[in-house]
């Protein structure tokens, strides 16, 4: 946006002032780029390697040694999503289909929960959706 086009045209006509204005407005310029840019730095979807740390150092999950970058992500998005949740079993299977697509979550009426084809890197470190006090059994 020309923000020069604000002012008064009687402003706009002076030299200095013009010139103090333009300095100053590109400044906020460059400004609010750096801000817009932000939210993608910090995406998780668009985070790789040392973004991908900083960004579950935020959310309280460290990367084990080894663990690539999607499947850390994908651990960083499950722990995003049970943020959210509302700790109802249907909402549980959605979570875990969209954390990670094709595990299945059963309710054994009996204080247990099987969950089925989570990913071994998921199921240790407490990323399914399982109400405080239910035992998960992973298969």
């Amino acid at each position: 946006m020309d923000y020069m086009t604000l002012f008064p045209s009687a402003s706009r006509n002076l030299l200095r002032f013009s010139a103090l204005a333009e300095a100053i407005l590109s400044q906020v310029s460059d400004l609010l780029s750096v801000i817009a840019a932000l939210p993608a730095a910090f995406s998780v979807a668009g985070a790789v390697g040392a973004q991908l740390d900083a960004v579950g150092a935020a959310v309280g999950l460290s990367r084990p040694d080894g663990m690539n970058d999607a499947d850390y992500r994908a651990c960083l998005q499950a722990r995003l999503l049970l943020y959210t949740w509302d700790g109802a079993n249907d909402s549980a299977r959605e979570i875990l289909s969209r954390a990670f697509p094709g595990s299945l979550v059963l309710d054994n009426c009996d204080g247990t929960v099987t969950v089925t084809h989570l990913p071994a890197h998921a199921a240790d470190r407490g990323l399914c959706p399982v109400p405080a006090g239910v035992r998960t059994i992973v298969l």
